[in-house]
């Protein structure tokens, strides 16, 4: 067994990512919002699409304008690293994992969570409603 056999496959990541990103009507270009777009290649190091617009005539990946464009890490570990996040395990863990520094999880966990944070509008009205909440005791003394 090899070090990273327990991360995700990558095609499968990728596909994962493509799903929500471009939902009904396939990708869209982020220039001009046109939905003629040719598909020109894929990545083999990250099996990420590249597009071409035929409107406006821009390249651009699954990845652009999101928290991925610029980053070196492969997507499998970004998934690690969310599913992580998601359980609760601390950030020096998941650096030991996915044997990187402290400071290069901790960039990329911030990362995801600005990218949550900066979407929070179009989730406001999925959270609105009735709260349920469990009983709190606090002992005094």
């Amino acid at each position: 067994m090899d070090k990273e056999s327990f991360l995700p496959d990558e095609a499968d990541c990728a596909e994962t990512w493509r799903q929500p990103r471009w939902p009904e009507e396939g990708p869209e270009c982020p220039d001009c919002g046109s939905t003629e777009i040719q598909t020109r290649q894929k990545n083999r190091r990250n099996c990420f699409h590249r597009y071409c617009c035929r409107s406006c005539g821009r390249w651009f990946t699954d990845t652009t304008d999101t928290f991925l464009e610029a980053s070196g890490a492969r997507l499998s570990r970004w998934v690690y690293l969310i599913r992580e996040m998601d359980k609760k395990c601390s950030i020096n863990d998941i650096a030991k994992d996915l044997d990187l520094m402290y400071k290069t999880v901790l960039g990329m966990s911030r990362k995801v969570k600005e990218a949550i944070y900066d979407r929070r509008e179009e989730w406001l009205d999925a959270l609105t409603g009735k709260v349920e909440a469990d009983d709190v005791h606090v002992k005094g003394g």
